[in-house]
């Protein structure tokens, strides 16, 4: 068609048909008038309840020949023509969003299409007015059509202004509830108002969208039922009497417009020139065909779109003719969410992460919505951190593997969890360990049980063989001290021992700390030797070796030996070049070459062998005359004073070791021993015939030079009272 008054502007050209299509008319082409006095198409809108609305312009109908901004909501104020083309989807031109534009409620613009000299659009602009009538959707035809989302209709919403008197079919009552409706000139919230109902009002409705717009009996209008909860309000008309019992869609549609229904009648259908079975027939639809439908009757008809007719969608004697596509598609999708929900119920109770995260996921794609899908997505966020807890534990549990005290410790951690499968795993590593430590601990029992029966004999070749035994079952060098101490009573003393073993006896601490270890005379030395003889039985007791003297080769081995416990700091070169002269008395120049290593050497005495007080380590002793001894009296005196070292002391994974009361460490068993108290944190004592010494760290612990590490837990009153319940009554009495 040709744009009517504007052949002779254009030369006598046949210019194409523009139409308007926006949405305060549900997206109906309008034919755009033309204006001889501004030289351009117009068309005049009015503002709704929203405050803007949006068009776009299509070429002879065809919407894949929009004109369209170039960016949604565009204004011609910042935005470039473009088309016409198929590219307008959600590309609208939209009034009342720019600020010039002064949009309000019920104002007026008229949009003007601009066309150059061959009748092709150029620019497309608006302005408000307060003159001209606001475009309708009267013209009829095929003009395809589609929402402002892009969404399809195809509806040119034609006449509908007939009555239910003059269309033969039945009305439906409804009252209205809210305060005020609004009466609109089309089934849309951009239509304009041309009447409104109060509250209580009794209305009669002809036929209905599917969206719930209800067309008012023998008046023009429309009305919205349920607002769905647009602007925060709801119903707003309610059926009143009984329900119809043939509706084509019964229920609200949830995509709003025209609805589609296939046909399911066979062989085919009739499409009628009014809700009538004695109309006449205007075409035929075969079976399984789409017929696209905008509105329905009270008695199961429903009115095609583009005025194609009408058909019939239910017959008490065919059934069901027509099946709304919606329903059927709402119906799938109820199912699948229903579907959904249970699984996420089922898979929330189990507590499986894996099926808990696949449900989710099947929830997710069937558009489940709301609590549930909270519900579940908050548990997999809890499983999830649970199960990072337990890859924790399972690392623990392995690394703890062989050590009862911290399987157990991860057992418990398990159980509190609630981890079961760790539990159970720990339970197994936990058994096995335990066997292991019962089964190594009764060999070191019998190993322990043949050292005491050696001890107790006196046999020194047998105390050795079973000492050496119990080393090499991996008993230490303490338990082995202690066990010999408890059965040594009545054997003959460990210098006795090394003396039928070969070596020469080692003097007694008494001998030391009395003075008469060795003549005072100056003109007496001993050949290096035997003092290398003395350093050897002791090295030879500590690691588990023969005493070794005579030659320098088993010299120069017990040299290595004691140097193996003593601190390089304390080695001089000069000190070990003369214990390296087999044959040379330890005149005063060893002497001297001594003390500058910080070893205590026997200037005029014969040479003996004591513990380094400083160091804790074997080396070459001193006469009766050595300065030293009063002030290691002077310091022991103070540090008793105190009771500096005092309490009860416990190894590393807490077991009670001893308990300390002024210069006596009482063992958890065993009888009482001497302590030496060298200094405020340096303290030693002697076993099986080896001193071990110990000093304080700075957080209070006992080191030990064999490597235990001891923790005071109490204070000296617990101690005393420790020791108290610890001695035999009779051993009391016996010290007091």
């Amino acid at each position: 068609p040709s744009v009517a008054g504007a052949e002779d502007q254009f030369g006598g050209l046949d210019l194409p048909w523009y139409c308007l299509v926006g949405s305060w008319n549900r997206w109906q082409p309008i034919d755009m008038e033309w204006d001889s006095s501004q030289r351009c198409l117009v068309s005049t809108v009015e503002i709704g309840v929203a405050g803007i609305l949006s068009f776009q312009i299509w070429l002879d109908g065809d919407w894949t020949k929009c004109l369209h901004p170039d960016r949604p909501d565009g204004s011609y104020m910042d935005a470039a023509l473009l088309g016409p083309d198929d590219s307008g989807q959600n590309q609208n031109w939209t009034i009342g969003k720019h600020p010039q534009d002064k949009a309000a409620r019920g104002s007026r613009f008229q949009i003007r299409l601009h066309l150059n000299e061959h009748g092709i659009a150029k620019a497309v602009d608006w302005v408000k007015t307060s003159q001209g009538s606001v475009g309708t959707a009267s013209v009829a035809g095929s003009h395809g059509g589609r929402s402002g989302t892009g969404e399809a209709n195809h509806s040119t919403f034609g006449d509908h202004s007939a009555s239910a008197a003059e269309l033969g079919v039945p009305t439906r009552e409804y009252e209205v509830v809210h305060d005020l409706v609004y009466v609109r000139r089309y089934p849309s919230l951009d239509a304009a108002a041309i009447d409104q109902r109060a509250k209580g009002a009794r209305i009669s409705s002809v036929e209905e969208t599917f969206d719930g717009w209800v067309k008012l009996d023998k008046t023009p209008g429309w009305i919205l039922k349920d607002m769905r909860g647009t602007h925060g309000l709801h119903e707003l008309l309610a059926a009143v009497g009984r329900p119809p019992q043939h509706l084509a869609l019964a229920e609200l549609a949830e995509t709003l417009g025209p609805q589609n229904f296939e046909v399911v009648f066979s062989p085919q259908m009739v499409v009628r020139s009014a809700p009538s079975k004695t109309s006449a027939a205007r075409s035929l639809k075969k079976c399984g065909t789409i017929a696209q439908a905008e509105s329905q009757t009270y008695n199961g008809w429903i009115r095609l779109v583009d005025g194609e007719g009408w058909m019939l969608s239910y017959d008490p004697q065919y059934g069901q003719l027509l099946r709304c596509c919606s329903v059927e598609e709402r119906k799938v999708q109820h199912a699948a969410r229903q579907s959904a929900k249970e699984a996420l119920d089922k898979a929330v109770a189990g507590q499986d992460l894996s099926r808990l995260q696949h449900a989710v996921a099947g929830a997710r794609a069937a558009g489940l919505r709301g609590s549930p899908l909270q519900v579940a997505e908050a548990a997999v966020a809890g499983l999830q951190k649970q199960e990072e807890g337990r890859v924790a534990l399972r690392c623990t549990i392995e690394a703890a593997a062989g050590s009862v005290g911290e399987l157990q410790r991860s057992l418990d951690a398990c159980i509190e969890a609630g981890f079961e499968q760790g539990a159970k795993h720990a339970r197994q590593l936990l058994d096995a360990a335990s066997e292991e430590q019962d089964r190594a601990a009764n060999v070191q029992a019998e190993f322990l049980d043949r050292l005491a029966a050696a001890t107790a004999s006196g046999d020194a070749t047998a105390i050795k063989v079973a000492r050496d035994a119990a080393k090499r079952g991996g008993i230490s060098t303490k338990e082995i001290a202690r066990i010999y101490a408890l059965h040594s009573s009545g054997a003959p003393e460990v210098g006795e021992h090394l003396a039928e073993a070969g070596g020469p006896s080692p003097p007694s601490d008494a001998a030391i700390a009395s003075g008469t270890s060795a003549p005072a005379t100056a003109e007496v030395t001993a050949p290096l030797p035997s003092a290398c003889a003395a350093a050897a039985a002791i090295a030879g007791l500590k690691e588990g070796q023969e005493p070794v003297a005579g030659d320098a080769d088993r010299c120069a081995v017990a040299e290595q030996e004691v140097m193996l416990v003593m601190p390089a700091a304390q080695a001089s070169t000069d000190a070990l070049d003369k214990l390296r002269e087999d044959d040379a008395p330890l005149n005063e120049s060893a002497c001297s070459a001594l003390r500058a290593s910080g070893l205590s050497a026997p200037c005029s005495g014969t040479a003996v062998v004591e513990e380094n007080t400083s160091a804790g380590v074997a080396e070459v002793g001193t006469s009766a005359t050595d300065p030293s001894k009063e002030e290691f009296a002077e310091v022991a005196a103070a540090d008793v004073a105190s009771g500096h070292f005092d309490g009860l002391w416990f190894g590393p994974t807490g077991e009670f070791m001893a308990a300390i009361e002024g210069t006596t460490i009482h063992w958890d068993e065993g009888p009482p021993k001497d302590l030496k108290l060298h200094s405020a944190v340096a303290v030693s004592t002697d076993m099986f015939g080896q001193v071990f010494s110990a000093t304080l760290d700075s957080q209070g612990r006992l080191r030990w030079d064999d490597g235990d590490l001891w923790t005071r837990h109490s204070s000296a009153e617990a101690a005393a009272e420790a020791i108290a319940k610890a001695v035999p009554a009779d051993a009391k009495s016996e010290d007091t």
